[in-house]
């Protein structure tokens, strides 16, 4: 089953992984930022990405292929 991510998807909190990895990520917040912007933690490692807006964030979950955990 193939999953949509859209912009009201993203919000701190959610987990995600892709199809056959133990990885788990979580949508977080970056409250200091004067512009609403999110970032991808991993769960394991505690690894953060850089911080993009909610669109940039669905589309990036949908081009590779991460589904919710």
């Amino acid at each position: 089953m193939k999953f949509i991510w859209e912009e009201n998807d993203i919000r701190a909190g959610v987990k995600f992984r892709k199809r056959g990895t133990q990885e788990v990520h979580m949508v977080g917040y970056m409250a200091d930022r004067s512009e609403n912007v999110y970032v991808s933690i991993s769960l394991s490692d505690g690894m953060v990405q850089s911080p993009v807006n909610r669109i940039t964030f669905a589309e990036s979950l949908n081009a590779a292929g991460y589904e919710p955990a």
